[in-house]
């Protein structure tokens, strides 16, 4: 399939989702092709692991959650001291959810192939995405919102992807959290993680982080004045405040691993911190028509998505922009997330004319619709005269 990263739009929903945990497996786990393939190639690759251990989505209790977590670490543990003896590597280890990121030899795959402790393994962390973004222009009574009073005040976002450029006008004093998760060694300090100021709004040139800035400018931008056209406006939650977290390079690169290390920061740290409104994921790869079969090939980004939703913290996601009408891009093709299409101000589902091939991704599946492809991103979030 086609991998292609896209974002179009933003909507901020709280949506309660009850989680179930998974059940125990007898047989041994599939090794996917496309990791049989690179380890035919490389010699080495990454898999993701699922752990065939108890566990439950739902939001447990302080004693339970804390057990619970001490169980993961403990069979992480177990199975990595299996692995002694063979070329392995730890690229993420979820505290939240039984799973990990490994890559390994042809020998470490074998003992995962038939240890007891494995209940999945899947290509999740092979996959690398991109990003792609049009202007959204909200067509959805905010005025009205504001009117009455809400403002997102209270609430803050999380937004994964570029990073952002917290000195934009729009963003002045927005970002009160940040993460940075990058396993080719990325983030700003030359690591493969970092946290706190600079992680995620470290930006030499403003189109290192041009696209999530717009993403944020959108969803909690401050009311700005264009000098141009003296026109006032807004992001959609004005009174919010932003959590941004680093996974994508400035060609907007990056990997599902990555992905994984962010929701789970997002569960364990910044979700004990503020009041966190929703999730939003600006990108996304491939095309599925089934819903079941895509939740079985990223059974780790949901059961991050699941453990949010459980929480009360939606993960919103775009659909995708290559026109499909039978289905949508992972990861918002996840059953617990919620994925959104784009809609034009007429409010017809958007596509470019011919002979352009984009448009937005529908499917029977689809959560939500929402204005999306409206104008040219840098005229509004550069930063210069021009908002």
């Amino acid at each position: 399939m086609k991998k292609k990263w896209f974002s179009y739009a933003i909507i901020v929903v709280l949506i309660f989702f009850p989680g179930v945990g998974p059940a125990q497996q007898a047989s041994r786990p599939r090794i996917p092709p496309a990791i049989r393939q690179k380890m035919q190639e490389k010699g080495v690759a990454r898999v993701t692991v699922g752990l065939n251990i108890p566990w439950r989505a739902e939001k447990l209790n302080p004693s339970d959650e804390a057990r619970q977590r001490s169980d993961i670490l403990a069979a992480q543990n177990s199975l990595l001291s299996e692995l002694k003896g063979t070329n392995y590597k730890v690229i993420g280890q979820s505290k939240s959810t039984p799973f990990m990121d490994l890559e390994v030899d042809s020998a470490a795959l074998s003992i995962l192939e038939k240890s007891p402790l494995v209940k999945t393994l899947s290509n999740e962390a092979n996959i690398e995405f991109k990003r792609f973004l049009y202007q959204s222009v909200p067509l959805i009574g905010g005025a009205a919102a504001f009117l009455a009073g809400y403002d997102g005040s209270g609430q803050t976002i999380v937004i994964i992807g570029t990073g952002i450029d917290a000195d934009h006008p729009m963003l002045d004093g927005k970002v009160v959290a940040e993460a940075c998760y990058q396993s080719n060694f990325a983030c700003p300090n030359g690591q493969h993680a970092q946290f706190g100021t600079g992680a995620a709004t470290t930006c030499i040139e403003f189109d290192d982080c041009d696209h999530e800035t717009h993403v944020a400018g959108i969803a909690a931008g401050l009311e700005v004045t264009d000098p141009g056209t003296e026109r006032t406006f807004s992001g959609v939650a004005k009174g919010a405040q932003i959590a941004a977290i680093r996974i994508n390079s400035a060609a907007g690169n990056g990997n599902a691993s990555d992905l994984i290390s962010s929701l789970d920061y997002v569960y364990t740290v910044f979700a004990n911190e503020f009041t966190i409104a929703a999730v939003n994921l600006s990108f996304g790869a491939d095309y599925y028509p089934d819903q079941a079969l895509c939740d079985a090939d990223f059974p780790s980004i949901k059961g991050q998505i699941d453990r949010l939703r459980a929480a009360g913290i939606p993960t919103i996601i775009a659909s995708g922009n290559e026109r499909h009408t039978d289905g949508i891009s992972a990861p918002a093709c996840i059953s617990s997330a919620v994925s959104v299409g784009a809609t034009t101000k007429a409010d017809t589902i958007w596509n470019e004319p011919s002979p352009s091939t984009e448009g937005s991704n529908t499917a029977a599946y689809l959560s939500l619709l929402a204005p999306g492809p409206f104008s040219n991103r840098k005229k509004t979030m550069r930063k210069s005269d021009r908002y």
